[in-house]
């Protein structure tokens, strides 16, 4: 385990960025004087654009391998909402951690130059709900999980004994089912049904047990939907109360039974999902069209009824905006995604 890291940061999300906090969280053990210690700030040019001298002593809140660690979380009003990179550096001007978003970066100057970063492999858009957050284990060239509910000052725990492998909503009726699939190593462990409404306002309907050590399929009905938006997801707490969340599946609910339901990564790289709801059986094609209005991408597809999920490969396309469009006899559905 790397001593001190960078564990969790935060760039961009709905709100407006001069109406958030931007903050970045350092690891470490307890008692370390972060006096000294400095954040270098690098843009999408390689170049640093902004230093945070840090200061304040780590205080322990957690006991990992027999010695207590802590967090502390520093706001940052200048983080990139495109590439960028975070360095941390020690009172002796030694690299202890050098991570980026959105790319890699070779820094031209400041306190990390000449060294290449470590492109963390998530990101985050202007759709990322507020107060969540890029985080991961407290290690040095560990896995960071893609947005989550923040944690910040708090030591994050490391991955779950529960490995979720499907998670879906749809419309069935006057109702929506919920199902996941999921495998776990540790009995004793529970699912939360979790729904918002889009404020984060996020309320839980149930809390379901795990069926026991293996892969199981879950079904959870909410028989008092909600009309119009919502968004669902789940709370996955382990025997010792470890918890993490499942990415969040989205639910529009109107007067038909026939809409693109969601279009996820809505920032894509090399695939997305569409997920369509019908209420019948048809043969159509999702189509792709740029921002001129060509037609880049074409694929045959057969809709059943209920809610169902599309693939569709981006790897082809250039960086930019894309329409997809579903045509269902005289209906046309349609949707967005940002190919980067």
């Amino acid at each position: 385990m790397s001593q001190i890291v960078i564990s969790e940061f935060h760039y961009e999300d709905v709100a407006a960025d001069n109406e958030e906090i931007e903050r970045i969280e350092i690891f470490a053990p307890a008692g370390t004087n972060l006096a000294g210690y400095v954040l270098t700030l690098y843009g999408s040019n390689d170049k640093e654009y902004d230093t945070i001298r840090l200061g304040g002593t780590i205080v322990g809140t957690r006991m990992l391998n027999g010695r207590m660690y802590g967090a502390l979380a520093f706001t940052c009003n200048e983080l990139k909402n495109s590439k960028g990179g975070i360095a941390l550096t020690d009172p002796s001007e030694l690299l202890l951690d050098f991570i980026s978003y959105e790319g890699v970066i070779t820094a031209k100057d400041g306190l990390a130059q000449n060294s290449i970063s470590e492109d963390i492999g998530v990101t985050e858009t202007s759709t990322t709900p507020v107060n969540y957050a890029l985080w991961r284990p407290n290690a040095r060239f560990s896995t960071f999980n893609a947005s989550l509910p923040n944690t910040f000052g708090e030591v994050n725990t490391a991955l779950l004994p529960i490995k979720l492998k499907e998670f879906n909503v749809s419309r069935r009726g006057e109702q929506v089912g919920v199902k996941w699939v999921a495998s776990n190593t540790a009995a004793d462990s529970y699912y939360e049904v979790q729904r918002s409404t889009g404020q984060n306002n996020f309320e839980t309907l149930a809390r379901i047990r795990a069926l026991g050590v293996g892969e199981f399929n879950y079904f959870y009905i909410d028989s008092r939907p909600v009309k119009g938006n919502a968004i669902y997801r789940l709370k996955l707490i382990d025997p010792d109360d470890n918890t993490t969340y499942s990415h969040l599946a989205r639910l529009k609910w109107t007067q038909k039974d026939l809409f693109i339901n969601n279009i996820f990564p809505t920032v894509a790289h090399t695939a997305l999902t569409v997920q369509v709801n019908s209420d019948r059986k048809y043969s159509t094609a999702i189509e792709v069209f740029d921002f001129s209005g060509k037609m880049v991408h074409k694929k045959q597809i057969v809709l059943t009824e209920g809610n169902m999920n599309y693939q569709v490969n981006v790897s082809n396309l250039r960086s930019g905006n894309y329409t997809i469009r579903i045509v269902i006899g005289d209906e046309v559905l349609t949707g967005n995604f940002i190919r980067q």
